[in-house]
């Protein structure tokens, strides 16, 4: 966990996990300017296979990083879908640009053999 300053105690309660999880760490990102500035903190020393991204306020399903591990067995990269709509006071049926129904598309199938274009 990169902590940017972080007050609500969540540098507190991930440090309690750290302290009981091999490969889990809190690092000090004060200085980095932002969210994207912690991301890249966290980056720089990361020493594992993977990286994950979940900001504090992304709201995901408990089994979420499994099932990117999963994908990550066809493909380079995978990424969510950002839904504005379920969490904001939206339209009830979000518009589906072309971009997001491609890049699904792109994310499902082979990373190399699927052709997106717009």
């Amino acid at each position: 966990m990169a902590d940017n300053g972080s007050t609500d105690g969540s540098t507190e309660l991930a440090q309690t996990w750290a302290d009981r999880m091999d490969g889990f760490r809190v690092i000090d990102a004060t200085v980095a300017k932002g969210a994207p500035g912690a991301r890249n903190a966290g980056v720089r020393v990361a020493r594992g296979d993977l990286l994950a991204f979940c900001d504090a306020d992304d709201a995901v399903e408990s089994d979420w990083l499994a099932h990117c591990v999963t994908a990550l067995e066809h493909a380079d990269v995978v990424a969510g879908v950002f839904d504005f709509w379920s969490l904001n006071s939206g339209p009830e049926t979000p518009p589906a640009p072309a971009l997001v129904t491609q890049t699904c598309h792109h994310l499902k199938g082979n990373l190399a053999e699927t052709d997106c274009r717009l």
